[in-house]
């Protein structure tokens, strides 16, 4: 925006609006931070929520793409913090030129046509006359508003009479009551600002339409300087007429294309000049020098100047100054990916530090599962044989789940399991239920072909569907049928750690399973039924 279309604009704005579009960034930046920033801080703690789930759940990959994705909301927060005015190095000078114009500062605002005594009397003996055509300034946006307004009013009558045909009369009446209001008024605005401008110069002020429709006035003796700008860019002419409170400008072509605004705008000047007595000053060549400033870099290290910025390059300094907003935007993140690494590389060895804790101490509670003592259920399914508690399935409706007789907290359980039959993808493991029937069962098993399973139901019926939570394979299972497998849970609290031989696979964490029952499972098998033995129960306090 550093062009002298830029300096014009700033040198038509009146003293008030001049102030707020200096401050306008800094507002804007203001109501930005106050919605981001809680938002981005919400965010922040959602990822540690994240992060505390995933330690007792294991599963990386999903937090490290929520990770990602919670934090790229730290771009937008930078980009605003990054967000600076590329006009702000013109305020000062424009500034600084509006008041040279107004005082008089020949070396900076060169006269450029003063009223001779005969058209300068002329001016002032003629009543107040209508002054036109005139061209308004914002011709940029005015196109702009034409341009919505005939697309709003376009898909008005395109869309409208398709949704009445369609059967959809809500539908077509909500885009009337959206589109037809806007479309309507950015058309009417746009044809105000590109519709001729006509003035009134009477004896005691100017009189003019602004494109709302509403009067405004300038009172001569308020006028502080008249000034003009010429772009060879777009060959036109900006006149201003500056009143400190208020400021009327209007644009002439540098070509005599159009006669009738050309005249008139050189008898509007005419008539100002006569009637303020200022002169009509000049400010293009200052004007293209300020457009041409670029903000100053501080000296380079020993005193040498940084090299004067080339256009489209961003210079070094403002590079330096992005690159330190956007990295306090996303430390946080960043930090938290760090120890996020930290602790999925450290999480098998704190867990499996925990398995070796709990087997430094006594059992709490032991059985070898060789023959029935009273403690596990019995039935057609849940036999002891083969000096081992068997559970085998019957297609029956009901999980294949014997509850043990203990219940502990802070405790290790441990069972050693193996498979027999057809089905690879059934296999024994822990089941824990919530003290409550409504309560969800979660049930951890390894299967004959090497894998792992976690899943959840919603109940202790075995069609009422299961959620797969995660499942993977590991070195540590011993595959194939008959193979032995040393399975365990740590139990703490809400949080379940699951091993298979020692080794730590995977952990979940369920308020509504907290004070739950642990149990020996057995995963149903298809189409013909498995057999999974049980031996070597044991209960592990931590600590």
């Amino acid at each position: 925006m550093s062009d002298v279309r830029t300096v014009t604009h700033l040198l038509r704005l009146s003293d008030r609006r001049f102030v707020r579009t200096q401050r306008r960034y800094f507002w804007l930046k203001f109501w930005f931070y106050l919605i981001l920033i809680p938002l981005y801080c919400a965010l922040f703690g959602l990822a540690i929520w994240l992060l505390n789930r995933t330690w007792h759940g294991g599963d990386w990959l999903t937090y490290s793409i929520t990770l990602l994705s919670l934090g790229t909301f730290g771009i937008p927060l930078a980009r605003v913090a990054i967000l600076r005015d590329s006009r702000a190095h013109l305020f000062a000078p424009v500034a600084a030129l509006r008041q040279a114009a107004r005082t008089g500062d020949a070396k900076l605002a060169p006269g450029a046509v003063e009223p001779s005594d005969a058209t300068s009397a002329s001016a002032l003996s003629s009543e107040s006359a209508r002054i036109g055509p005139l061209r308004r300034p914002a011709s940029a946006f005015a196109i702009v508003c034409v341009a919505l307004g005939a697309l709003f009013l376009l898909v008005l009558f395109v869309y409208v009479p398709i949704g009445f045909a369609a059967g959809n009369p809500s539908v077509a009446e909500a885009l009337i009551v959206a589109l037809l209001p806007s479309g309507a008024l950015l058309t009417l605005l746009g044809w105000r600002l590109l519709s001729p401008l006509y003035v009134r110069a009477g004896m005691d002020d100017l009189r003019w339409r602004g494109a709302s429709g509403r009067l405004r006035r300038i009172s001569w003796h308020a006028v502080h300087a008249f000034y003009r700008v010429s772009n060879s860019y777009d060959r036109e002419t900006l006149y201003v007429l500056d009143a400190g409170a208020s400021v009327f400008a209007w644009r002439a072509s540098m070509t005599a294309i159009d006669a009738p605004q050309t005249l008139a705008s050189a008898h509007l000047c005419t008539v100002i000049t006569a009637r303020t007595g200022l002169p009509l000053r000049d400010l293009t060549v200052e004007a293209t020098r300020i457009a041409e400033l670029a903000p100053s870099d501080p000296p380079l290290a020993g005193g040498a100047p940084e090299p004067a910025p080339i256009p489209g390059i961003i210079p070094r300094r403002e590079v330096r100054r992005r690159g330190r907003i956007a990295a306090i935007a996303l430390s946080p993140f960043l930090a938290l990916a760090l120890v996020s690494l930290s602790l999925m590389i450290y999480q098998p060895h704190y867990y499996e530090g925990l398995y070796s804790q709990a087997h430094a101490h006594r059992p709490l509670y032991s059985d070898t599962l060789a023959a029935d003592d009273g403690d596990w259920p019995v039935s057609a399914t849940m036999t002891f044989s083969e000096q081992a508690y068997k559970i085998t399935d019957d297609d029956s409706e009901s999980i294949l789940y014997a509850a043990m007789p203990h219940s502990y907290d802070n405790a290790l359980f441990e069972v050693t399991a193996r498979t027999v039959g057809s089905d690879n993808l059934s296999g024994p493991g822990f089941a824990i239920k919530g003290q409550h029937f409504a309560d969800p069962l979660l049930v951890f098993y390894v299967s004959p072909d090497g894998t792992w399973w976690l899943k959840r139901t919603s109940s202790l019926f075995r069609y009422e569907g299961y959620k797969f939570i995660e499942l993977g394979d590991s070195s540590a299972i011993h595959s194939g049928f008959g193979a032995d497998n040393r399975i365990a849970v740590l139990v703490q609290g809400n949080s379940f750690t699951f091993y298979v031989n020692g080794t730590y696979i995977t952990g979940y964490q369920d308020d509504a399973l907290s004070g739950g029952q642990v149990g020996l499972y057995a995963d149903p098998s298809y189409p013909d039924p498995n057999s999974h033995y049980f031996r070597d129960f044991a209960i592990y306090p931590l600590g």
